[in-house]
């Protein structure tokens, strides 16, 4: 059934985001003019050989063998090949980034070539079977044109696993064969970019697919061409081994060994968010896997392509802002400055060592140029002036942080989990109240911890690349999605939603967050538990499609009784009682505030019929001067976020003292016991 929906919505985005432009072919196109009439004589010389040979054969109404005979000929026994750096693989079965099959297969493979002056290890490499690591491209073939939207879909299923398994990968290079028609690919962070069609069936057409593969090949000295990253530099085994940070303030290149990957990119599209555990170029020790102080050594570099806005030539929109251009390190200087000298929250938020937008060689000279979409596809996005909707402007960010952390889940027992959330929203509350910076994207992924002297621990609040400066002191509508889905609030969901984004729906993520943990597990021990439980009501929270999600939230959380029979009746252990507590105290804080009219309560609006319930009501609660006719349930309690995000932070930090009693107890308890021989 998942894989049924994850197919039916590649088709759906398929459908939405392909965009048909002549100009794909040029990103792949050489720089040197001298090599281009190179490329263009080997492709010509090849195509008239391969309309010899098709001619000739007797299997030439099928383009699969066509294909074949492309990408194969002539091309592993010479000494120098046609495609010197691509080779082709069949039959490939598609592996998930966890080693399990999910049943869909790669046509073809682009692999790339790793060229070694032994001949007998070039063979060995050509016979190895590939995996997505060293994945070039991937091709999809139909038997007939009508299936292209099914190709397409596919080859979005694919990127995926490209991302998971390619940590330098930017965008990702695909083609499908549908029939006689070939189109070429590239799939972005927000769209599918097809090439005009190349009929395999004519001459002009396979010399159009030709030029392509033989471009491809020739301008791998340029990885930016077909989407790897040059600043992330690999080993002899072609794993990652250094990464680049430009200091945007000393304006140089800072060098980083990779020890691990923290974080790695799963999603079709979207922000691609990676991270790497790193140490600079001159340590070279392992960490040992044990939670890891500031002090170590070791720190984490963020990598992400986040939505911007072009900077106007004259000048007029400043590249600095922080709203406009999504700059997550002047937002996080800003942080830093803002709570300097705020003891209870110190070492409780990411700090910035260096960073900024990406930047690589543009040229010999040493010259640098800003990595984003523009750069990239240049070509592509102005070779259709006429279009109406604009493609999505994102640039490629890599930020430099300290401290390394572990992830949540890595929490001992329910009372480290406490403090650590609690650590959190303390965090939350400040940035927002002495930076005016709301953080818009409270999920499990961005609370970070570890371990203190005490016995207790310390959370760690990261990502900020979702969060927007409050300059005007009033809330605002945004139309735009931020966060994760399972975690983000149902105003959030709804991207057309009129109500405005306050604190609120960062504390309603929190309670996503409590619930989430207390249904699958707050640790990998207690998650074996949630394995046998696959068929929960929360599942349907990790939908791609995002109205899904918010129907689903709002039928869950709309009342008490709904809500525990599908979430708190479902929590694991008898020893989540505190944990289960928690939330449903948060939940009626915020679904079911005494201190609100009944029309601010629920998830659904609600009509009146008793006037003097309501005259009651109006007596005692904070919205007794609100508009009676104002029923939507989310806008009425936006007008009082503040007061509410306060009572929140009083209920959560009281929960986290009695958390700290409980565990400093424990400790001291396990001290007094004697030492068993």
């Amino acid at each position: 059934q998942i894989r049924n929906e994850r197919e039916e919505y590649a088709k759906f985005q398929a459908t939405e985001k392909l965009r048909s432009d002549k100009a794909v072919a040029d990103l792949v196109k050489p720089s040197n003019s001298a090599l281009v009439c190179f490329t263009n004589d080997i492709a010509h010389r090849v195509t008239q050989r391969l309309d010899m040979t098709l001619l000739a054969s007797d299997d030439s109404n099928d383009e699969y063998a066509h294909l074949a005979k492309w990408t194969m000929q002539d091309n592993h026994e010479k000494e120098t090949p046609t495609y010197p750096w691509i080779s082709a693989f069949f039959g490939f079965t598609n592996i998930n980034p966890d080693g399990s099959d999910d049943y869909t297969r790669t046509d073809i493979l682009l692999r790339a070539n790793r060229r070694d002056a032994d001949s007998n290890k070039n063979a060995q490499n050509l016979a190895a079977k590939p995996n997505y690591k060293d994945a070039v491209a991937v091709i999809e073939v139909k038997h007939i044109t009508s299936e292209e939207a099914q190709a397409f879909a596919q080859l979005i299923i694919y990127s995926c696993n490209l991302y998971a398994n390619q940590h330098n990968r930017r965008f990702v290079w695909g083609f499908t064969i549908c029939g006689s028609h070939a189109r070429a690919c590239v799939l972005t962070s927000d769209d599918i970019f097809a090439s005009s069609i190349m009929d395999i069936n004519k001459h002009k057409g396979r010399q159009e697919f030709v030029s392509l593969l033989v471009n491809m090949s020739y301008c791998a000295a340029d990885q930016h061409q077909l989407g790897y990253d040059s600043t992330i530099r690999l080993d002899g085994r072609g794993n990652i081994d250094e990464i680049d940070v430009y200091d945007e303030d000393a304006d140089r290149m800072v060098p980083y060994k990779i020890f691990a990957m923290t974080a790695i990119a799963t999603r079709y599209f979207g922000r691609h968010t990676r991270c790497y555990l790193c140490k600079s170029v001159a340590a070279s020790a392992q960490p040992d896997g044990s939670n890891s102080s500031a002090d170590d050594g070791y720190i984490v570099i963020k990598g992400t392509w986040a939505y911007s806005t072009r900077c106007a030539k004259d000048g007029s929109e400043k590249a600095e802002s922080e709203n406009a251009r999504r700059n997550e390190a002047l937002l996080m200087r800003r942080i830093a400055k803002g709570l300097e000298g705020i003891a209870n929250v110190d070492g409780k938020y990411a700090k910035l060592i260096h960073g900024g937008t990406v930047r690589f060689e543009k040229d010999s000279g040493g010259a640098t140029e800003e990595d984003n979409t523009d750069t990239v596809f240049g070509a592509v996005f102005s070779s259709d002036p006429k279009e109406e909707q604009q493609p999505e402007f994102r640039i490629h960010q890599r930020l430099a942080m300290t401290p390394w952390c572990c992830p949540l889940q890595n929490v001992a027992n329910m009372d480290q989990l406490i403090v650590a959330v609690a650590d959190v929203m303390e965090t939350h509350t400040a940035i927002f109240k002495e930076c005016r910076i709301l953080q818009r994207d409270i999920s499990l992924n961005n609370m970070m911890f570890r371990d203190l002297d005490d016995g207790s621990v310390g959370d760690v609040l990261i990502d900020f690349d979702c969060a927007k400066v409050m300059e005007s002191g009033s809330w605002e509508t945004w139309p735009d999605r931020t966060g994760t889905y399972p975690y983000m609030s149902i105003n959030n969901l709804e991207a057309d939603s009129l109500v405005k984004r306050t604190q609120l729906d960062d504390w309603e993520s929190l309670i996503y967050v409590l619930c989430w943990l207390g249904t699958t597990g707050i640790n990998d021990d207690d998650c074996e538990a949630y394995n046998a439980k696959k068929q929960l009501p929360i599942n349907s929270w990790q939908h791609d499609d995002p109205a899904k999600v918010v129907k689903a939230k709002r039928l869950i959380f709309n009342t008490s009784n709904s809500f525990y029979a599908n979430i708190m009746r479902w929590f694991l252990k008898p020893e989540y009682s505190v944990l289960s507590a928690l939330a449903m105290s948060l939940y009626m804080m915020l679904f079911f505030n005494e201190r609100l009219l009944l029309l601010s309560h629920g998830t659904v609006e609600v009509a009146w019929f008793n006037q003097r319930s309501l005259e009651r009501d109006l007596k005692t609660c904070l919205d007794k001067d609100d508009d009676i006719e104002l029923r939507d349930p989310f806008e009425r309690r936006a007008k009082y976020a503040e007061q509410i995000a306060d009572d929140f932070l009083q209920m959560i930090l009281e929960e986290r003292n009695r958390a700290l009693k409980r565990i400093r107890k424990h400790n001291s308890q396990a001290q007094s016991q004697p030492a068993v021989t």
